[in-house]
């Protein structure tokens, strides 16, 4: 008996060390690129500072910190947005990820959402349908069979 629960607690242990190293070491990488986020974010700011001091913007140098920093907050990002993926596909679940502050990555910069508009749909078109007497009918109704319809005539 008292081999079967070695043997148990080892299974186990060994399940839980298999499991958790991908886990733990995607959702490092998530931490790490959160670090990045931030520290590139503030040099934005710094660099922005930096941009309105001098010569109210007419040297082309803090334009280029400028640019410099925003390309670096888009790599951080696009970082980010890997490493998240990496944590999904590691096992993490997305509410789990939020419940820890890794929340999910902005979409990138550019992407739009691909659903076009399109007139109404049939099912509104039906909802708004009337008869010939002008009285609209349910969606279930046959024009000019409306209780409204009927009791009119």
């Amino acid at each position: 008996m008292a081999q079967a629960s070695a043997a148990r607690r080892a299974a186990e242990q060994a399940a839980r060390e298999r499991l958790a190293g991908p886990l733990i070491s995607a959702v490092g990488e998530l931490g790490v690129a959160v670090a990045q986020r931030q520290t590139t974010a503030t040099g934005v700011v710094a660099a922005e500072e930096r941009r309105v001091s001098t010569c109210a913007g007419r040297s082309v140098r803090p334009r280029r910190w400028f640019a410099a920093a925003t390309a670096a907050v888009a790599a951080a990002e696009g970082q980010y947005r890997q490493a998240h993926q990496a944590a999904l596909d590691a096992g993490w679940a997305a509410h789990a990820l939020t419940d820890m502050v890794y929340p999910p990555p902005d979409p990138p910069a550019g992407s739009r959402s691909r659903r076009r508009r399109t007139s109404r749909s049939a099912s509104v078109r039906e909802l708004t349908r009337t008869d010939a007497s002008g009285v609209e009918a349910a969606p279930d109704d046959e024009p000019g069979t409306a209780p409204e319809a009927t009791a009119a005539s």
